[in-house]
């Protein structure tokens, strides 16, 4: 797949922050699940917020 660096991506019309908490797997985890660790969804960390037009920032209802 070949991009051209003239054409530059447009900006995100949407920004959201989440939280997650990460703890390393124990050993019985590792060997029987395969997985280095595990997270825990905290919530959000912050409003998600969209970019008006003119540059302000609202707030998105979720």
């Amino acid at each position: 797949m070949h991009t051209s660096c003239a054409i530059k991506p447009a900006p995100p019309h949407f920004v959201r922050a989440m939280l997650w908490q990460y703890r390393f797997s124990t050993p019985g985890q590792k060997h029987t699940e395969g997985v280095w660790w595990r997270r825990q969804f905290l919530g959000a960390y912050a409003l998600t917020l969209s970019r008006l037009p003119d540059g302000h920032f609202e707030v998105v209802a979720d």
